[in-house]
C-alpha cells in the first residue's frame, strides 16, 4: 500500500506554495496513492482551505487531514478558533469528501490511522531552561512574537492554563481514538505538532531565540504513542525534514514550508524533495521510503 504525506503547505502564503499544491493534484490524477495524509497548516482562511481541498477530488485516494495552528487563525475569518476547529473545518472536509481525522480514526486492510492537531505545552524545552511560566504564556521575547498569541481565539479559556489544557484535551481524545484501532497490524498517527524531542537541538547559548522551542510541540504525548504500539508518527509544524526511530516508533517530518525557506525555487524540484512517499505493509510491518520520482 502506498501512502503520501505532506504538511505545512501554506497554500495561501505565496503563489509557489499554491503551485506546489497544484503539482500534488496533478500527480494524484496520474498515479493516485492509497492514502494521502495532510498534516496541517494548509491555509489560514476558510475560503482558501476549501479551495485547496476541492482541487484534489480523486475518489481513488483516501484523503485524510488534521488541522494546524495556522488553520485556526482568526485574522481572515470572523470565527473563533474553537468554531473553526469543531465546526467549520470539519464541515468543509465533509463537503469536499476528505476525512477529518480528529473526529474519527479509520482502519483499512490492517492499517489503522488516528490523528489530532495536538498542541504545545512547553515540554519540548530542556529541563534547565530559564523561563518562568509567566514568560512562556506571553508568547513574546526580545522583540519577537509567536503569532498564535495574536491570531488564535480560544475564547473562554484562561490564557495562563490554555496551552496545557488544550494539549491534554487533544491528547486524551487521540488516546481514545487509538483504542479504536488497537487491533490494526500497523498503526499510524498523524498530528500537526511533533512529539519527538530529538527533532529539536537546543544549544543553550541564545535563549532569546530558543525560547520559541516552547511552541514547537509537546513531548508528553510520546509515551502514550509508545504505549499504544504506534509504528509510525507523521507530523508537521517544524519546517525542516526529520526521520527518527526510537523504541520501535518511527517519527517523520516532511514539510513544504514558506518559499523563503526553500532550498530551491523550482516547484517540481521542491515537490520531489518534500512529498514523502512510503510503501507500507501491514503484514510485515514494512515502512519504506520510496524514491522521489516513483
Amino acid at each position: 500500500m502506498r501512502l503520501w504525506f505532506t504538511s505545512d503547505n501554506h497554500t495561501d502564503s505565496h503563489p509557489l506554495n499554491w503551485q506546489w499544491w497544484e503539482e500534488l493534484a496533478l500527480q494524484i490524477q496520474h498515479d493516485p496513492p492509497d492514502f494521502l495524509l495532510v498534516g496541517g497548516d494548509l491555509a489560514e482562511s476558510l475560503e482558501d482551505f476549501e479551495r485547496a481541498l476541492a482541487l484534489i477530488s480523486s475518489p481513488l485516494v483516501q484523503k485524510i487531514i488534521v488541522p494546524g495552528n495556522h488553520d485556526l487563525w482568526c485574522r481572515k475569518d470572523s470565527r473563533t478558533s474553537w468554531q473553526k476547529l469543531e465546526e467549520d473545518l470539519p464541515g468543509i472536509c465533509k463537503r469536499q469528501n476528505w476525512h477529518w481525522l480528529p473526529h474519527q480514526p479509520l482502519e483499512s486492510e490492517g492499517v489503522g490511522i488516528a490523528g489530532s492537531m495536538s498542541w504545545y505545552d512547553y515540554s519540548m524545552l530542556p529541563k534547565d531552561h530559564p523561563f518562568t511560566h509567566e514568560e512562556l504564556v506571553q508568547r513574546a521575547r526580545a522583540g519577537r512574537r509567536f503569532m498564535d498569541g495574536v491570531w488564535c481565539d480560544f475564547s473562554g479559556w484562561d490564557n495562563h492554563t490554555l496551552d496545557q489544557r488544550l494539549t491534554q484535551k487533544l491528547e486524551d481524545e487521540l488516546h481514545e481514538d487509538l483504542k479504536k484501532i488497537a487491533q490494526a497490524r500497523l498503526k499510524i498517527v498523524m498530528t500537526h505538532f511533533p512529539m519527538q524531542k530529538k527533532f529539536l537541538n537546543f544549544r543553550k547559548t541564545d535563549w532569546d531565540f530558543e525560547y520559541f522551542g516552547a511552541y514547537m510541540g509537546n513531548a508528553t504525548g510520546f509515551p502514550r504513542l509508545l504505549e499504544a504500539g504506534v509504528n509510525l508518527h507523521l507530523s508537521g509544524h517544524l519546517h525542516r525534514e526529520g526521520d527518527i526511530s526510537e523504541a520501535g516508533l518511527r517519527s517523520i517530518l516532511s514539510p513544504v514550508g514558506y518559499v523563503k525557506e526553500w532550498e530551491v525555487r523550482d516547484v517540481k524540484e521542491w515537490f520531489s524533495r518534500r512529498l514523502l512517499k512510503l510503501d507500507i505493509c501491514p503484514r510485515t510491518g514494512l515502512i519504506a521510503r520510496l524514491p522521489a520520482q516513483s
